[in-house]
């Protein structure tokens, strides 16, 4: 028995109209150019390594199978449906038969499958995995990534427009990985190995890709041999302004049509652009991960010491009222989310989980190293706050670094964020709970063979069985006030600020923008 899941593509046509539907000719500015600001440089743009801006322009250029639509639902992008044998570790993919590359080579099933593994070669994934953190359960990939094989064995080539997924175990949602920007689709038949192809790739999707690696600055323009439904959008010019304040500037002075807050100006333009407020989705969290292969983290005691030691609301009521505290992993909108669960602020548990430890005292704790991302502004003044608590209530020494970069392995916690593509428990608590998953090897964070199994266990249940959620919350527990992987601190702050004039702009759990969609009206 199969179940089939066939995404009609009369469906694909009506959504990608959508955004200009209710538009008249008349009304449309007579040049069709969107400017917008980033926060700084990418060092590489191909879709297996993006984690942060790139999802903004990946889901119109290199196409994936799917897309999501701002309500969470898979709509057609390079393919028009699958089809999932019933039990769910088979994916059938039906590719649309006119698609072409930008150099008007045809789209295949094999082209699918050479740019999935060349994705998943270890030296062209950042260190939280990339591609291979949603394709690590493909038959065959775990042994592409390693380059003992060329061939993943799990993509098997049906024909020219048809390409089955094999997994070598369950994951409940995994269709979801399907519609990741990281899954994205170019021509791998040139030099992709070289910096300069990526400069301006052989794409799949209505818009071409100019990148200039120097400055930092995307413009996209029309793909002459774009095979879908036209688009409306000339050119799409992305220049990149670290300082915050500076974007907002340019964007109030009519410089820019649209701007991204990463949180930084969230509180201000509230005030002043509250109707011009896109709010970017998602079921992501930023958090503190700690490292436990590192004194003095490596002691649970001095882990707990620190989670219930810092005051989390009264430092964001204080300085970011608006931003989302968070005390969970598993967020609202998620299965088996618990919205009773709390982490207490308690300073007396806290000096008991220190005098518990293997320092017994204050006096004994090596200083403990922190670092975030300094071009998040906001990130030093609230840890700044906490530094200043745990040296109160514990008497620590705690050392604070504003990095470029977490090349350096030598900390204590840092600062990180994570966002499941596969929006299921499973893949949530995986990142910290499942021995190979991404919090082991990128926080250097070992997680327990107790939680590992616990997680196995959960896993192999149906989404329908109470029993699952039990598990679930029993794993999410004890990683967070047991073990202590991380300490939560907000949900996605994210939001876009864009021009009234800019019709029918949405963006998606993915965070991307559906920039086939938007049209600029007369202003």
């Amino acid at each position: 028995m199969r179940l089939i899941v066939r995404i009609l593509a009369s469906c694909f046509v009506l959504l990608g109209l959508s955004g200009i539907s209710l538009v008249s000719a008349q009304e449309l500015a007579e040049e069709q150019v969107v400017k917008l600001l980033l926060r700084g440089k990418k060092d590489v743009v191909h879709p297996s390594a993006e984690g942060g801006d790139g999802r903004h322009w990946l889901r119109v250029t290199m196409l994936a199978p799917f897309n999501l639509d701002a309500q969470g639902n898979m709509v057609p992008s390079l393919a028009s449906g699958f089809e999932k044998s019933a039990d769910e570790l088979e994916y059938t993919l039906s590719f649309y038969e006119d698609a072409v590359f930008s150099n008007g080579k045809p789209i295949t099933a094999s082209a699918v499958k050479e740019a999935w593994e060349w994705g998943v070669l270890s030296e062209n994934l950042p260190g939280w995995g990339g591609l291979m953190s949603i394709f690590r359960k493909i038959e065959g990939m775990q042994a592409v990534s390693e380059g003992s094989s060329t061939d993943a064995e799990g993509l098997v080539v049906i024909d020219d427009h048809t390409l089955k997924i094999v997994l070598n175990e369950r994951v409940i949602g995994w269709e979801n990985a399907l519609a990741s920007y990281m899954a994205g689709v170019f021509d791998v038949s040139g030099d992709v190995d070289d910096i300069d192809y990526w400069r301006n790739p052989v794409v799949s999707g209505p818009y071409l890709f100019n990148w200039d690696p120097d400055t930092g600055a995307i413009t996209l323009t029309q793909n002459p041999n774009w095979w879908g439904e036209p688009v409306t959008l000339e050119r799409i010019e992305f220049q990149v302004v670290e300082d915050p304040q500076t974007r907002l500037i340019a964007y109030e002075n009519g410089e820019v049509d649209v701007i991204k807050d990463l949180g930084d100006l969230l509180d201000q333009i509230k005030v002043s652009h509250p109707d011009e407020l896109v709010a970017i989705p998602g079921v992501g969290f930023f958090y503190l991960a700690f490292n436990n292969q590192l004194e003095p983290t490596n002691d649970p005691h001095i882990r707990r010491a620190l989670l219930h030691a810092i005051d989390r609301r009264a430092v964001f009521q204080a300085l970011f009222p608006n931003h989302p505290l968070t005390d969970s992993i598993l967020q609202t909108g998620t299965q088996c989310a618990n919205p009773e669960f709390q982490i207490s602020y308690d300073p007396d548990m806290a000096r008991t989980e220190l005098s518990q430890s293997g320092y017994g005292n204050a006096e004994n704790v090596p200083p403990i190293r922190i670092q975030y991302w300094a071009d998040i502004n906001f990130w030093g003044r609230i840890l700044t706050a906490y530094q200043q608590q745990w040296q109160d209530n514990l008497g620590l020494r705690v050392e604070l670094f504003g990095v470029d970069n977490y090349d350096t392995p030598n900390f204590n916690l840092q600062r990180d964020s994570t966002a499941p593509t596969i929006n299921d428990p499973s893949e949530a608590l995986g990142v910290f709970a499942a021995s190979d998953g991404a919090n082991a090897a990128y926080q250097s964070f070992a997680a327990s063979p107790e939680l590992d199994a616990l997680l196995d266990e959960a896993n192999t249940l149906a989404s329908t069985d109470t029993a699952r959620c039990e598990l679930y919350r029993q794993i999410e527990e004890r990683l967070l006030l047991d073990e202590t992987a991380l300490i939560p601190q907000i949900g996605i702050p994210y939001n876009w600020v864009v021009k009234p004039y800019v019709q029918g702009l949405e963006t998606s759990l993915n965070q991307d923008i559906n920039w086939d969609q938007i049209s600029i009206l007369e202003h």
